[in-house]
């Protein structure tokens, strides 16, 4: 299994993906996708330790990725942003481990960075 690296911010939103890259681009190599098939088409060319990506997308949802990701990438880690933390398909997620954590949108530049962080720990745990 090829050994990611690097953070994949996805979201459908230019402006979110612009905030996302202010906040975390010092401390991390950020790719981007605007879907979750694009970020399939990343992830394929090249895996990412953590995945940044929003619930609520056109087409495949986050929660979706998600799935995903853990199913090819079992060492990848997955955070869901989200302002909908008790919609079902994200509880799902959430208990089967798909995801490793959800944000709650909106979120602070704290909050996001710390939880970046724990995920960027969690992944480096898996991949041992």
């Amino acid at each position: 299994m090829t050994e990611g690296r690097g953070l994949l911010v996805v979201d459908d939103d230019e402006y979110n993906r612009s905030f996302l890259r202010r906040v975390l681009g010092r401390e991390h190599a950020i790719r981007e996708a605007d879907c979750a098939d694009a970020a399939l088409a990343v992830l394929t060319s090249e895996p990412a330790l953590v995945v940044l990506c929003d619930h609520l997308m056109p087409g495949r949802s986050g929660a979706d990725l998600a799935g995903e990701v853990a199913a090819r990438w079992p060492n990848s880690v997955t955070l869901l942003l989200t302002g909908l933390d008790d919609d079902p398909e994200v509880v799902a997620a959430v208990s089967v481990g798909q995801v490793f954590e959800v944000v709650q949108k909106p979120c602070d530049v704290t909050t996001i960075r710390a939880a970046v962080v724990r995920a960027f720990t969690e992944a480096t745990r898996r991949s041992g």
